[in-house]
Order: C-alpha cells, then structure tokens, then sequence
C-alpha cells in the first residue's frame, strides 16, 4: 500500500491544481480526504501507477451510478450546492462499499477519453499529412481508451471564427484558439487508411460495464463533456478500429509490415506517458526513433518530458523536435507556440 502522507499530497495537488475553477464537487471532497486518514487508507491501495484521487473519486460514482444511491445524488446531478452534508454522506457510502473501492483501484485504470482533444490533433494530422507528401496516413493512438480521437477526421470544429474538419458531421467540438492557428493546411482533405487502438487495457465499448466505467470518469460538472462522449461514441462505432491490449512500447513494432511504401505512420499520445514509468517513457522515444529508420513515421505526443504538445520528425538524417501548443487537458483552448515544423 502507499504511504498516507504521499496520498495526500496527491489530493492536495488534485484539488488545487486540476479541481480549482472546475469542479467545485471534486475540490470539496478532495479537500475533505486531504484531512480523512480512513479514506486516505481506502485510496492507498491504488495500482498501477494510476493518479490516486482520479482512480478513487471515479471509482465511488462508479459505483454510485450503478446503486442509484439516492444521497448523493443532488450534489453529482448539480441540483444540491456542496454543503456540510456533503462529506459524511459521502464518506458513509464510500465506506460501506469499501471492499468493491478496493478491487476497482487494483484492476481499473483512468482512461478518459476526452474527444475534444482532437480540436489540437485534427490540424496536426493535416499537417503531417502535407509534410509526408499527402501519403495516406496510419494512425496508432497509445492509451487509446475507446479510440474516440483515432476518428478526429470525423468531427467539425469551430475555433472563434475558424471553422474546419468534416462539414457533414453530426458532432462539432468547440476550442478556443488563443493564438492564431500558424501552419497552413487545416482545410486540406485527411486521408486515413488504418486506426490502431492500443491500451494496456482493453475498453470494450459493447459492454455496457466498460460504457458506464467510461461515463463515470467524466467529472459530475462537465455535462457538455459527457454529450460528446455519447455523439462521439456512435460515430467511431461505425469505424474499423482495430483494437488492442498490451503495452503500446513493447507491440509498437510487431503492428507494422515489414515495409510500407505507400503510407505514412503518425504515432500519438495524449495525457498517457505522465502514467508510464520513466523508463518506458525513454523506451518510448527509443523505439519509435528507431522506427522512423525503416518507416515515414511521426510522434505527436505530450507529457513525456514536458506538458507541451510536440512532434518529431525526421528529414534525412536529421531529427526535427518541435514545440507546437500548450493545450487544456479536455481541450478546452490551445495556444499555439508558432515553431515551424520543417
């Protein structure tokens, strides 16, 4: 089990630094579990280096949307303000499903799958595109979750005035660009001829528990959130993703042919590599390195040594490793850094 004090800590760092201006449910209760040895002791059993108030907190609606627990209920519908009676009914039903906390946090992983994402990973798929000589791309997404960004050429996407992706789509993403969008081929048509999924553990959106599991990490303030996930979700259902289970640094190799021509690969990751121990975030960046020496790869990617989105190319012999937006984890806005890609 972890140290108390280092789970603390972590709920000390969430409420502040992630919960604070976005979600008054969660910055209470994190606030309350900073100071709650019992439910310090609960959360202590997380696994895999999972972020511990995330796993935890979703790990109790989880099982509060399945029990219909009824007490709760006002504060996650956003009917009843966060109050005094907040905490101990809380803390009483978490409690009396302490062993089911227990084996969520020793098997289930955070793996939100934040489609708004794509507001940032659309125009840089374009670009790669254009800088891979308008070859069709291969699209390998590690801690793909439900593959919802593997579909991001199937959304619509207002930026203020800028407009982009696919006009016919029944799903448009709203980003605020706090910077003007720098490169030059937003609206140039995407061709994608392969989507591969791979997360260490599987999410199988046919289930209805893996479904709920998915709707119970989206925090209970963020309802415009959950409507994406939903339009989202029956969008890529009618796309061939392939799916699969293991650890993306180790399978990266095996997914590809032997020689690819008339292709080009983008491998990307978002909010992933801050869950991977550092050694596997090196081996990453290894691996893929040495990938780009037999195939036309591209890493887009951020959180391996820094939170800035980045891509890395190469030209020749040459390694390119640009800094290309600092984005809002749900995708909210982008700020552009302007570097130039080549």
């Amino acid at each position: 089990m972890l140290d108390l004090e280092t789970v603390a800590t972590s709920f000390q760092r969430f409420a502040e630094n992630e919960c604070a201006g976005s979600s008054d449910l969660y910055y209470a209760l994190s606030k309350h579990i900073t100071r709650d040895r019992e439910l310090l002791a609960l959360a202590a059993h997380t696994k895999n280096a999972q972020p511990i108030p995330n796993l935890f907190l979703d790990s109790v609606n989880f099982i509060r949307q399945r029990e219909g627990e009824q007490s709760l209920a006002g504060y996650y519908d956003l009917i009843q303000m966060v109050d005094e009676s907040l905490y101990p009914a809380f803390k009483t039903f978490t409690l009396k499903h302490s062993t089911e906390v227990i084996d969520l946090l020793s098997y289930r992983l955070v793996q939100t799958n934040e489609v708004n994402r794509s507001a940032y990973l659309y125009p840089m798929l374009c670009e790669i595109h254009q800088l891979a000589r308008k070859k069709p791309l291969i699209l390998i997404e590690i801690g793909a979750a439900a593959g919802l960004n593997l579909c991001c050429d199937r959304y619509r996407y207002e930026a203020g005035r800028l407009v982009y992706g696919d006009s016919d789509s029944n799903l448009t993403l709203y980003s605020e660009f706090r910077s003007t969008y720098p490169y030059r081929h937003i609206h140039e048509p995407l061709t994608v001829t392969r989507r591969v999924a791979i997360d260490i553990n599987r999410i199988d959106m046919h289930s209805d528990v893996d479904r709920r599991w998915m709707r119970a990490l989206i925090w209970p303030e963020h309802r415009k959130r959950q409507v994406r996930f939903d339009a989202a979700l029956r969008l890529t259902q009618r796309e061939n993703i392939e799916f699969v289970e293991g650890n993306g640094v180790e399978l990266l190799g095996d997914l590809l042919p032997d020689e690819i021509t008339d292709s080009a690969v983008c491998v990307f990751h978002t909010h992933v590599a801050n869950q991977m121990p550092r050694k596997d975030r090196q081996k990453l960046v290894e691996t893929i390195d040495y990938l780009s020496t037999r195939y036309d790869l591209y890493h887009l990617y951020n959180n391996i040594d820094s939170p800035l989105l980045q891509l890395i190319h190469f030209e020749g012999d040459t390694r390119k490793h640009i800094d290309i937006a600092e984005t809002e984890g749900h995708g909210q806005w982008v700020d552009w850094t302007g570097e130039p890609l080549h």
